[in-house]
């Protein structure tokens, strides 16, 4: 009996301690690496395919933000958003950004994994106009000494639920309207 409840506790770390995450998370850790999503019974290939076709409703010109391709292996895209880095304490102020996404495929699995954040920040009297990444790896100087987000930093986690909520959309996107291979052969 000690055995059985030994082992049960066992797997149930291990299973627990090797869980892939199905959300983006800012924390004074980071950024989530990436998300895993499952699509039970879709081919990595009818997973390729519907992404290439959410691209095309998500996007206006898929061809401009799809920056590299494998076959159905992955979709590396580089896009844009206006209100996706945002700073200030009582004042709302958001800078156009642009960040990079790579989609990778295998049975019946997609991976979602932001590589990286841009902002633009316009010329000061101390600073030159450029784009400027936000650090989600390593985020600790947007954080004080007790480990609470600084005021100024405090709409950094949108980052998270704005691609919580690109992710979810490309899901419900191959859940409802994965083409098969055999409607291509038309």
């Amino acid at each position: 009996m000690r055995k059985l409840i030994l082992n049960s506790l066992l797997l149930f770390f291990f299973a627990n301690s090797n869980a892939q995450e199905s959300n983006f998370k800012f924390t004074k850790d980071g950024l989530t690496d990436y998300v895993v999503n499952e699509h039970d019974g879709k081919t990595q290939s009818q997973l390729y395919n519907s992404t290439l076709d959410w691209l095309d409703v998500h996007y206006d010109k898929k061809e401009k933000v799809i920056v590299s391709k494998l076959k159905n292996d992955q979709i590396l895209i580089e896009s844009s958003h206006d209100q996706l880095v945002c700073f200030g304490d009582w004042a709302k102020s958001c800078n156009e950004s642009k960040y990079q996404i790579v989609i990778s495929f295998k049975e019946a699995k997609t991976k979602f994994d932001l590589q990286e954040i841009k902002y633009y920040r316009a010329t000061t009297k101390s600073e030159r106009e450029a784009w400027v990444a936000i650090n989600i790896e390593n985020p600790e100087q947007y954080y004080n000494d007790k480990g609470e987000l600084r005021k100024s930093y405090k709409h950094l986690p949108l980052i998270a639920n704005y691609m919580n909520t690109l992710n979810g959309k490309l899901k419900d996107h191959i859940a409802n309207n994965t083409r098969s291979d055999a409607d291509n052969n038309w």
